[in-house]
């Protein structure tokens, strides 16, 4: 698809003209006597102007949520043309998906995308994207076809270089109906460009343009003066005065906390007071040293800790706090500090609840809670680190989810039968596809009672149940038309005495993707995503595909390679180039979790920030004296270094400090 100006803009009307259609007719003139007060001002229709209408947003007599009404001088109009071959336009007659978060929004995509010749053409692009996903789904082909479009793209960075257009939700529809509708036409860089200007109000839209240009024009000579007092004083006050790039300073809300006791009840306290504020969150806790974004960084990791921490006072602790988790098995869970949290292959999953109940009901409102935090987090920078799983995110995006997420072997989560038994039922509508009657009935009592189901279904290597068949194993364990086969809820009318066998496993597997997927999982989907619109107010926070909106959230996996860190990690101060080569040996070589202890170290979050370790911005400078502990400033995100004579004693160090330096912010703290 390609975008072009469909025709060019309309002469500017006489100033006189102009004023006329932005401004009622004036009053007539009242009678004399006591002054009575102003009126409200008024745009054209003798419709009142919101209070909260920027002075753009008045000139242009938007409605909240609406859509601008531009003097024609302003507006802009684009059309999509499609070059068919082949009839590809009469190849579907299906409508392109809808998103459906926003009412607004969704009528506004609908409009935008469902109409005209493009619409068919829009829909195939997307279906023929996901069979090549599935066909290519853990194979290095899934990122050799480009589906974005570079017209388009183009486009859309040009529209949003215009700052107060964009930032008062005047430009055209398509801006947010195609990226919402077809995410995979468009870069991801773009989209949260369009994300940033959008989401979160104008302040906050200035605000990040404000940074972009600071950047651009400073970002260098600001990096250099890191560690410079005085010479980062004198810059700043430049940078203040250059109106070129400082319009003006973010409005913070500050809260004290007294401790990291009572973590959770505290941070739903202050998100409750907060999430309607437009002003960026600060964090300080009062028994600690520092302030600042590490800081407040580190309460966004210290609260994604704790919702993923077992519960060793609920009755479910393997389920988290407040049972908000899929149950995981004994050894899906690690031990860090002391403490017990849940790690799962998969990453965490909502536990289904029977929707209405009151067990539902307060969990729900924890996801409000944690949908309120994320967003608030996302807005000013930050990420809460908390390891949502992939097919969590897909169900908030509306998608429906496929059988593969459902529990199965390996996923370290209770219910793996039920994973296994979708597995083997789609196994056998295959080899069956083409028998009936007797033969299709035969065919499915042979592979009941094949051996071995346990080890290929099950993946268990030891023990007799790996040898025994489908039949044998359902009848041994008494698995039912439960929620995990061996217990939990019901899923059908009496389904705890009603056994599972060869004859009636679709109706199991339908049941359990029912609950599991849809009617158990939906308040809580539900509630997370009202929880995010309470603080996002645009309908671009869902213009991502679910592992791109993971990463915004909750960070990036911690891969690197002793290239990337050799290209990316910044020494200064004098840096020896081999003190950096011998700590580039030591990052290289850490285990995964080892990765993620020493990134909370440096930049108060154990995920990378979305854009990956270029992002993170991690700089190197020396220390002393020689041999002494590695330190950290979170704020700046910089790791002061010692001299150390081999990498052997520089890894001591190193996994010494990232081991006792929890809540520590302060170099003077720092044990030597």
């Amino acid at each position: 698809p390609t975008a072009r100006d469909s025709e060019p803009p309309s002469p500017a009307p006489p100033a006189s003209a102009a004023a006329s259609q932005v401004n009622s007719p004036a009053p007539a003139s009242p009678p004399e006597g006591p002054s009575s007060p102003p009126s409200p001002p008024k745009a054209s229709g003798g419709q009142l102007v919101p209070p909260s209408s920027t002075v753009l947003q008045a000139l242009l007599r938007l409605e909240p949520g609406g859509r601008a009404e531009l003097p024609e001088r302003l507006r802009l109009r684009y059309e999509v043309h499609i070059a068919e071959e082949g009839g590809l336009g009469a190849a579907t007659q299906e409508k392109p998906e809808v998103a459906q978060h926003h009412p607004e929004a969704a009528a506004t995509t609908e409009a935008a995308c469902s109409g005209g010749a493009a619409a068919p053409v829009l829909v195939l692009l997307k279906q023929l994207r996901r069979m090549w996903q599935d066909v290519t789904v853990g194979t290095s082909a899934a990122d050799e076809v480009r589906w974005e479009n570079p017209r388009l793209n183009r486009k859309l960075k040009n529209l949003l270089a215009q700052p107060l257009l964009t930032a008062a939700v005047a430009a055209p529809s398509w801006v947010l109906a195609l990226p919402l509708a077809y995410p995979f036409l468009f870069h991801r860089s773009v989209r949260e460009q369009l994300l940033r200007c959008t989401a979160f109000g104008t302040s906050h839209a200035i605000l990040w343009l404000q940074r972009q240009w600071i950047e651009e024009r400073y970002g260098d000579r600001l990096r250099r003066v890191e560690g410079q007092l005085e010479g980062r004083m004198d810059l700043t006050e430049h940078i203040v005065s250059d109106t070129r790039v400082f319009i003006g300073p973010a409005r913070s809300d500050f809260v004290t906390l007294p401790s990291r006791d009572d973590l959770l009840g505290n941070a739903e306290r202050v998100v409750e007071l907060t999430h309607a504020s437009k002003a960026m969150l600060e964090v300080k806790f009062a028994d600690e040293g520092g302030f600042g974004d590490g800081v407040t960084q580190s309460f966004y990791t210290a609260v994604a800790s704790e919702l993923s921490a077992k519960d060793l006072a609920g009755s479910m602790p393997l389920c988290g706090p407040f049972g908000l988790w899929a149950e995981h098995l004994p050894e899906s869970v690690v031990e860090h500090r002391g403490r017990i949290f849940l790690h799962s292959h998969r990453g965490l999953f909502p536990r289904p609840c029977i929707p209405g109940s009151p067990e539902s009901e307060s969990v729900c409102q924890r996801f409000r809670f944690l949908g309120r935090l994320m967003a608030k987090a996302l807005r000013d920078g930050f990420v809460v680190p908390l390891p949502l799983c992939d097919y969590f995110f897909a169900a908030v995006l509306g998608e429906d989810l496929s059988l593969g997420a459902l529990p199965g072997p390996g996923d370290g989560l209770s219910g793996e039968f039920v994973g296994a038994s979708a597995l083997f039922a789609a196994e056998l509508r295959e080899r069956t596809g083409g028998l009936e009657g007797e033969d299709l009935v035969k065919a499915r009592r042979e592979a009941a009672e094949r051996p071995g189901w346990g080890q290929d279904f099950l993946g268990l290597t030891q023990g007799e149940s790996k040898d025994w068949s489908f039949d044998q194993y359902c009848k041994t364990c008494c698995i039912t038309f439960c929620e995990t086969g061996l217990g939990g809820t019901e899923l059908c009318e009496g389904g705890s005495n009603r056994a599972v066998d060869i004859d009636n496993l679709e109706e199991f597997v339908e049941s359990a993707a029912y609950w599991w997927l849809r009617e158990g999982i939906q308040p809580q989907v539900l509630a997370f995503r009202q929880g995010v619109e309470d603080v996002c107010a645009s309908s671009a926070i869902w213009a991502f595909e679910p592992d791109e909106l993971s990463a915004l959230f909750c960070g990036g996996h911690v891969e690197w390679s002793k290239e990337q860190l050799m290209r990316y990690l910044r020494p200064k101060g004098g840096m020896e180039a081999q003190d950096l080569e011998m700590l580039v040996d030591v990052l290289d070589k850490l285990a995964p979790d080892r990765r993620g202890q020493f990134l909370e170290f440096v930049t108060a979050c154990p995920r990378l920030p979305p854009g990956g370790l270029p992002a993170a911005e991690i700089s190197i400078s020396p220390a002393q004296p020689a041999g002494s502990l590695p330190r950290a400033r979170t704020c700046t995100k910089e790791l002061r270094l010692p001299k150390y004579k081999t990498c052997a004693e520089l890894e001591e160090r190193l996994i010494w400090a990232l081991d006792n330096a929890e809540g520590l912010y302060d170099d003077d703290r720092m044990i030597p």
